[in-house]
């Protein structure tokens, strides 16, 4: 029985694409390095093209303390926000009763 299928023979992988593709100089990074350059490109597109490419050219900065030493990225919550965030819910809840209530009631 004939094999059905998966790839087909002679069909290149994902190293050996890669490897064809920096030969070819067609990497993504390459086109948008190509776009930035170009001149009689649109400068929006050469901004865009630019802000894309960043990342793969150069490294963020880690934040540093005023010695100069590395501090661990930290995000922060504050406790009295969340307990905020309860009090209004619990305050919405509340003021729906009451206003229930009132018109059960009779009172507007």
């Amino acid at each position: 029985m004939p094999k059905t299928g998966g790839r087909k023979k002679g069909s290149l992988n994902k190293r050996t694409l890669m490897i064809e593709h920096a030969r070819s100089g067609s990497l993504p990074l390459d086109y948008m390095l190509k776009v930035m350059r170009d001149e009689k490109e649109d400068k929006l597109l050469r901004l865009e093209m630019a802000k894309a490419a960043a990342p793969y050219c150069h490294a963020r900065l880690r934040p540093v303390d005023s010695a100069g030493k590395t501090v661990p990225i930290v995000i922060y919550t504050h406790l009295s926000l969340e307990k905020d965030d309860a009090d209004l819910e619990y305050a919405g809840r509340r003021l729906i009763e009451d206003k229930g209530a009132a018109d059960k009631n009779g009172d507007h």
